[in-house]
């Protein structure tokens, strides 16, 4: 016999545990060849697909490449782990160490070559489904062409089979490092019982507790004031929970006897004390993996779904223009060509000042000054109260939806210079929500009295700007209206970004958030995919142990039935528990993601929950029928 046919019965035998592993190359391979034949389609070059998407293009498979070399990396060396009794037999027969490398190369060499043709006949197959996909997100007016790709098939040919390679090779270093004492030496070994300490359980308490209380406050400035340190508390609490908390939960559930005792709750809490502290690393994983596939595709799918909704809370005007140069009768006549019925028109100035006062914000001392006139009729428009502005006085208002709307009382002086007179003013109060479409001159404006409006525009020579919205009745056909103010504005020179509507803003989330839900259901396949691997090769290592524990059991008088339904059970608990606390952790990331709908965002989340619990029960229906089998 030749190390070679050695290698494939190897294989052979342990077809069950390469099987998980397998199945995993081949998705790798088939998701990686996808996206390598999008980026080396021909029509790439064409400028159809925006700049967005190209970018999240190669980041994707850089994410799968990354994916693939540690996916592929752990499960080896969770193979090699496995099999330590195996390759200390072969030792104890006389096979050198290097024929026990040549072995574990050609059977990883072997695995990878079969995974990679049949990954790339999978990816051929399913590319005309990937391409009517793209073209359907992008809303492409003709579907990508269906080519085969000869550059991506020797670009995964080559990038994998050096991947297989250089892992194969590696592996010899872990193997070397091996001697039959200390494999030995590890089964007699006994194992110490795990211990808790209490002030790290409760840190873990504080950090999760602490990182949930600050997600609540669901703000632009919020999220980017505690993001990173919310995520380092998430990071911190769940690895101490899983190290910790498990220990201690067990250790508190000993003071119930009544229950502890109760059936076969002694031996699977026994065990499990073991095994959480064993596992922690992995599960801690696990939940991770969980929490950034729920929350990243259940926050584009949301944003995808309700792109719509959001593009008219931003832009409540379907039209807006700032200076205009068409005059009244050309704009009639524009509305009349492309048949839009007004139904309301705003019409205001704008004043563009200096200011000495710093609250503002922004670099730019300029500031955009309306009227209490143009405030009070903004604000009808939007359902709100109206305000009384009085002489001297001065409203802020913080025109944008990722602000949190409300009022806010305040009271200090400042100065404006219009022309070569200063002004004294003082703050009132500070409103913020969407009151109209956000320009640069409308993102931040204040009110004034319209006594002090009129003083300061007829004081000096500042810019004054003016502003137009309209809304239609037909709000949906606007886009060729717009489309033919903005080629006007262009022709005459001016600022395209002075014209905005409702459409555009809504147009301007579906493109944003249409390639980022496409790439997030991708990505959260390979996380899940990682996520129920690393646990079935986690619990297929474990499996000589577990043939052990249950002889054992059997011979203390509990049936054969009773010792399995041990393992079911923490086959269960693995399970269920990283996808509970990942559940958790990705509904207080979905209220930290909710700040430009105002509003919980988990009607769209409830459905892919349901998908990720769907999909994680066959996982391990699947994995527990492996493991009874091989048990």
């Amino acid at each position: 016999m030749t190390l070679k046919t050695f290698a494939y019965k190897n294989i052979h035998h342990h077809r069950t545990s390469y099987s998980a592993y397998f199945l995993s190359c081949i998705f790798a391979v088939c998701v990686f060849y996808l996206y390598a034949a999008l980026l080396f389609h021909p029509m790439l070059k064409k400028d159809i697909f925006p700049d967005s998407f190209l970018f999240l293009m190669y980041l994707v498979e850089i994410i799968v490449a990354l994916f693939a070399f540690l996916f592929i990396g752990y499960s080896q060396s969770a193979f090699l782990r496995n099999r330590k009794q195996d390759i200390g037999l072969l030792q104890i027969l006389g096979m050198p160490i290097r024929q026990v490398v040549r072995l574990i190369f050609w059977e990883n060499i072997s695995v990878g070559a079969l995974a990679l043709l049949i990954g790339l006949l999978t990816g051929l197959i399913g590319s005309k489904f990937f391409f009517l996909v793209v073209s359907f997100v992008l809303q492409l007016s003709d579907p990508i062409p269906v080519q085969m790709s000869f550059k991506a098939i020797l670009f995964t040919t080559g990038f994998f089979f050096c991947l297989f390679l250089i892992l194969s090779w590696g592996s010899r270093l872990t193997i070397q490092k091996q001697s039959i004492s200390e494999v030995l030496r590890e089964k007699a070994q006994e194992k110490r019982q795990p211990i808790f300490s209490v002030w790290l359980v409760f840190i873990s308490l504080v950090s999760i507790s602490v990182a949930y209380y600050l997600s609540f406050p669901s703000s632009f400035v919020g999220v980017i004031k505690h993001l990173i340190f919310i995520i380092l508390l998430l990071l911190i609490g769940t690895y101490l929970g899983y190290t910790q908390l498990s220990v201690a939960g067990i250790s508190l559930l000993e003071r119930f006897p009544k229950w502890f005792y109760c059936g076969i709750n002694m031996f699977l809490f026994s065990q499990l004390r073991y095994r959480l502290k064993d596992n922690a690393r992995i599960l801690f994983l696990v939940t991770i993996f969980t929490s950034i596939v729920l929350t990243s595709v259940g926050v584009s799918l949301t944003y995808y779904n309700e792109a719509d909704i959001v593009g008219e809370e931003q832009a409540p005007y379907h039209l807006t223009t700032i200076d205009n140069p068409l005059n009244s009768k050309q704009i009639e006549q524009k509305l009349q060509a492309y048949r839009m019925k007004t139904k309301a028109h705003i019409q205001f100035l704008i004043l563009a000042l200096k200011t000495d006062d710093r609250r503002k914000n922004v670099n730019n001392p300029n500031v955009s000054i309306i009227s209490n006139g143009t405030l009070n009729s903004l604000l009808k428009q939007a359902k709100k109260k109206p305000i009384s502005i009085h002489a001297k006085q001065v409203v802020q208002i913080w025109n944008s939806g990722v602000w949190e709307s409300g009022e806010q009382k305040q009271a200090d002086s400042f100065t404006v210079q219009q022309g070569k007179q200063s002004f004294s003013l003082q703050w009132i109060a500070s409103i913020k929500g969407v009151f109209f479409n956000e320009h640069d001159l409308t993102r931040v404006m204040w009110a004034v009295s319209d006594q002090t409006f009129r003083e300061l525009q007829q004081a000096g020579q500042s810019p004054v700007h003016m502003v137009d919205g309209y809304q239609f009745f037909n709000p949906k056909q606007s886009m060729p209206l717009l489309e033919s103010i903005q080629r006007y504005y262009q022709a005459h020179h001016l600022a395209g970004k002075d014209v905005s509507g409702t459409i555009l803003v809504q147009k301007f989330f579906r493109d944003l958030f249409s390639p980022l839900l496409f790439v997030s259901v991708f990505i959260g396949m390979l996380f899940f995919l990682a996520a129920g691997s690393i646990l079935y090769f986690r619990l297929y290592i474990e499996l000589p142990s577990e043939r052990k524990q249950v002889k054992l059991l059997h011979k203390l008088g509990l049936q054969q039935k009773q010792g399995e339904k041990i393992v079911v059970r923490q086959i269960q608990i693995l399970f269920m528990l990283p996808f509970v606390v990942g559940t958790i952790h990705s509904l207080a990331a979905l209220n930290l993601c909710s700040f430009l709908l105002h509003r919980p965002i988990y009607t769209s989340y409830f459905g892919l929950w349901v998908s990720y619990l769907l999909l994680g029960i066959i996982y391990y229906v699947w994995t527990k029928r492996q493991i009874l089998r091989a048990l």
